[in-house]
């Protein structure tokens, strides 16, 4: 039994973390969603700016979540790209020197992590396997998203 025999045994294959936790992640990433759109955004919105990290922090357990449900390279580099541009405006907005487009960049952000992940959820929920509870609110996690994709345009509205 040599060293890398005692590494397969010791560390889950994402294909074996996938056939497990891909359903029940669909329920998971409701849920986190949910308190970002309703906790953590609008405390964001009132000035308390600490909660930033932690749309950042729930930004990366979605990019974990990404990673387990199946998906392919470029929604993992969609998604690094979107919490790159969270992280580049969290920083900004850190400083004094102001810069005109630090919610423009925040917008494309989360417009292009709700249509990925709104693909690869989409994909989960209308997959070939039976359906069950995690796949219903899969479905509303989809819901969800739209509104998320959808919140950057009502900016440009008149």
């Amino acid at each position: 039994m040599g060293r890398s025999d005692r590494q397969d045994a010791t560390v889950p294959h994402v294909e074996e973390l996938r056939r497990k936790y891909s359903d029940w992640l669909l329920t998971a990433l409701t849920i986190l969603l949910t308190l970002v759109i309703f906790v953590v955004t609008p405390l964001q919105a009132v000035g308390y700016h600490a909660f930033q990290g932690l749309a950042i922090v729930g930004l990366l357990v979605i990019i974990g979540g990404i990673i387990i449900i199946p998906t392919s390279p470029l929604a993992l580099a969609l998604m690094g790209f979107a919490v790159t541009a969270n992280v580049a405006v969290y920083v900004l907005r850190l400083h004094p020197i102001a810069w005109d487009y630090s919610l423009h960049l925040l917008a494309a952000a989360w417009l292009i992590i709700s249509t990925t992940l709104g693909t690869v959820v989409a994909r989960a929920v209308f997959g070939r396997s039976r359906v069950n509870y995690h796949r219903i609110v899969g479905a509303a996690l989809l819901y969800l998203l739209v509104a998320v994709a959808l919140r950057p345009c009502s900016h440009s509205l008149p």
